[in-house]
């Protein structure tokens, strides 16, 4: 996993969701599921143009975008599965200019998310 920009490719069957926007839905209700399971304080998913988002309240918000792999790489030879990454307004970037994500606790998130993903929904990080 890199840590300083978690993402993660995953299948989680067992949730039943089609690779539609209503599956993406589905998909990102059970993650925000398992993220309160953890203990994180997550406001509901939003819907975007390109998938679902789901903010983790902490001093500098940081998000859990999810979609259908196929919607994000826009090729319909991406494998049949769901692609999570954690990140944060305007990005995860450090430096003067910049806001700065803590990366602590963008580490933090992912290696929650590879535990939440890796244990029931066969995840491989990218």
């Amino acid at each position: 996993m890199n840590e300083h920009h978690p993402q993660f490719w995953f299948r989680a069957e067992h949730v039943g969701a089609e690779f539609t926007t209503q599956g993406e839905r589905q998909i990102a209700a059970w993650l925000r599921e398992q993220l309160k399971a953890v203990g994180y304080e997550v406001q509901a998913p939003q819907e975007r143009s390109w998938g679902q988002r789901i903010c983790i309240q902490l001093p500098v918000p940081l998000y859990v975008d999810c979609a259908a792999a196929r919607r994000v790489t826009g090729s319909p030879f991406a494998p049949p599965c769901w692609i999570a990454e954690v990140t944060a307004e305007g990005g995860l970037r450090a430096g003067r200019e910049g806001r700065l994500a803590p990366l602590p606790e963008v580490a933090q998130v992912g290696r929650d998310l590879q535990r939440i993903l890796g244990d029931s929904a066969g995840a491989w990080s990218h």
